[in-house]
Order: C-alpha cells, then structure tokens, then sequence
C-alpha cells in the first residue's frame, strides 16, 4: 500500500449545497430516457436558486443580481442603480433576497453513447437556439444503466453547478466592493466558467495548475491521484461519490447494519417526541429487539464502517463496482492519508445514513 504525504492539508468544510429538486428531475428524465431509442436529445430544466445559494450568505446574495441580470439574461444592468447603494456598495437586501425566488434554467442533455472519451455525467456550457447555458450531461450507458451509480454521478455534478454558482456571486461581490460604480462591473460568461480561480466550495488547499481534471479517469500512479485529491473543485464533489458508493455497498449487506440503523432511528424518534409517543415507540424498539439505551449515533456507525472499508481485502471485488474513482481512492489510500480525510468522510456518511435510514428503513 502506497503511502501518501500531502504537501497541504486539507481543511474540514460542508459540502456545497445542491439542488435535490434538480436531482429528481434529472433523474425522471435519465429513467425515461432508458426507455426511449433516441441515443441523444436535451431539454431546459429549472433548478430554484434558494436550492442553491444560502439565504444567510450576504456576500453571495450581494452579487445574485448580477449574475442573473448581467451572465444570465445578457441585460443592461442599469436598472439595478434602483436598488444599488453606491456609499455602502450594497444592493437592497429585500431585492436580492427575492432573486432566491428565481429559477435557473440549466440544459440538461441525456447521451446514451457507449465511448471511452466520454463519462457518466459531465458539467459544461451548451448552447440551445441560440442561448448559452450551464449543462449536466449524463449517460446512462456507461454506468451499465445502474440507478445508483447515475444518481451518484448526477449529484456530483449538481455540485460542480452550485460551486461554480455561487462562484459567480461570490466573484461579482467583490467586484462591487471594489468599484464606485455598476458601470464598472465586468461581465463573467457562462462559457468562461473554467477561467475563474476564485471558487466557492472547494478544499482550501493549493491545486497544481499543470494539472487537469479531464485526467481523473486515467489515473494509475500515486502521483496522479495525489493531484485529483487535491484539485480543489474536485474534492468535494468526490466525498459526495465516496458516501454514495459506501451507502451501495450497505444496501448489499443489510444484515450488518441495518439494526444499527434502525436503533439510531428509534432514538432520534424517542427523544423528539412527545410522552404519549414514546411507549408506542418503546414497543417497536423492542419488537426489533434494540436496546434504547445504547449510545450508538450516526458518526459512529460511519467510522466502524469505514475502518471497515480500509481494512478488509476481500470487499475490493465489491469496490470495483463502486463509483467511478473510488476503487483508486481504496488502491492508494492507507490508514497514515486516512487522517486527512477520515473526518469529511465521517461527517459526510453519517448525513447519507441519516437520509437513508429515514427513506428506506
């Protein structure tokens, strides 16, 4: 097992929030999609912002209305002077709040092509009668048609769309702290989403600019994958496949851990609800013979798993199934590069098994 040393360490942050009514639709439109004969087609989806960038980031909010005016729609921003405050630098906070009302329209394209030069899922610009627009490009085929393994990769890019979202906003904001007027505020295209250092969520850490992500998939040397780890736009979205492939490779093995699960379940009910509902819930707990008492969490079962994971052998015939990098995450990976990551991955499981423990248990 190679050991890997990394030159900069990698803070502790939340992945970026992503759109989950976007991820339904995508998804409804993929399922479909497998059903039709048409190997490529696309169709304009509309994703609510407030899915997107938080309602209590003032920085981000300050710059919205620029980037949906000005990137966007393509307008003159004159308009905006309305609700600009050239002293304070500040559009009306009621204004910019209500743009989170707003939807944005993103191009979803469905390209069933079995090609080694394309992926599962892709973000790009495409354009559509003559408009530009943020594209998520997804092909079922390479993912053998796998549900779990598309909604994964549709996840993975939905969060490339709110970084580089809320890019945006973040990089028009601090536009407009340092100008004294809108006429000076530069236009970011949507097609030069890839020029733009400045990101929001991504890992706060130094990427080697010879490196491009486009190389993710041919990995196969320590050095190639210390690089992808610590690209900073891809980390994040990468922890979201890890948490994914992890929660597949559960449902294939419920019997270990679907009593602890469940038992996690029974606690969080028990102690948030009222005395009248906890005997009824007392009875379940005991029917599933689980014991209340028991101080397991979420966070616990998330580290047993996978210290699991990192430490048995014979899942790596099960790992070659999982997400698209994740079996190159356990090939190079020991328990010495584990303390950089173990945390963000802890944190990021015990969310997932939160959700699926309340949709499926």
């Amino acid at each position: 097992m190679i050991k890997i040393k990394f030159k900069n360490k990698i803070l502790k942050e939340n992945l970026p929030r992503y759109s989950k009514n976007a991820k339904n639709q995508i998804l409804d439109l993929t399922a479909k999609g497998m059903k039709q004969p048409q190997t490529a087609w696309n169709e304009i989806i509309n994703i609510p912002l407030k899915e997107i960038i938080s309602s209590s980031d003032k920085e981000l909010l300050n710059g919205l209305p620029l980037f949906m005016e000005l990137t966007v729609n393509k307008k003159d921003i004159s308009f905006l002077n309305n609700i600009f405050n050239p002293e304070t630098k500040r559009f009306d906070e009621k204004n910019t709040k209500e743009y989170l009302n707003l939807s944005l329209p993103i191009l979803y394209v469905y390209f069933n092509v079995d090609s080694e030069k394309k992926d599962i899922g892709a973000f790009t610009v495409r354009g559509k009668n003559g408009k530009n627009y943020f594209s998520i490009v997804i092909n079922p085929l390479l993912a053998k048609n796998n549900l779990d393994v598309i909604e994964s990769s549709v996840e993975h890019e939905l969060i490339h769309l709110s970084q580089i979202v809320n890019s945006y906003c973040m990089i028009y904001s601090q536009q407009l702290n340092k100008s004294k007027s809108l006429e000076n505020i530069q236009e970011l295209k949507l097609e030069d989403f890839g020029k733009y250092s400045n990101r929001y969520g991504g890992g706060k850490h130094v990427q080697d600019p010879s490196y491009k992500t486009s190389q993710a998939k041919k990995i196969n040397s320590y050095t190639e994958w210390e690089k992808y780890i610590s690209d900073s736009d891809e980390y994040k979205p990468w922890l979201s496949d890890g948490t994914n492939a992890i929660i597949r490779w559960l449902k294939e093995e419920p019997e270990i851990f679907n009593k602890w699960l469940l038992a996690v379940k029974f606690k969080e009910q028990y102690n948030s609800s009222n005395p009248s509902q906890r005997l009824e819930i007392l009875k379940k707990a005991r029917k599933n013979n689980i014991n209340l008492n028991s101080k397991i969490s979420y966070e616990d079962i998330s580290n047993y798993v996978i210290k699991r994971l990192f430490s048995e052998p014979q899942l790596m015939n099960y790992i070659d199934s999982l997400s698209n990098n994740f079996k190159d995450f356990i090939n190079f990976f020991d328990e010495s590069a584990m303390k950089f990551l173990r945390k963000d991955l802890v944190l990021s499981l015990s969310k997932k098994l939160k959700q699926y423990t309340e949709t499926t248990i």
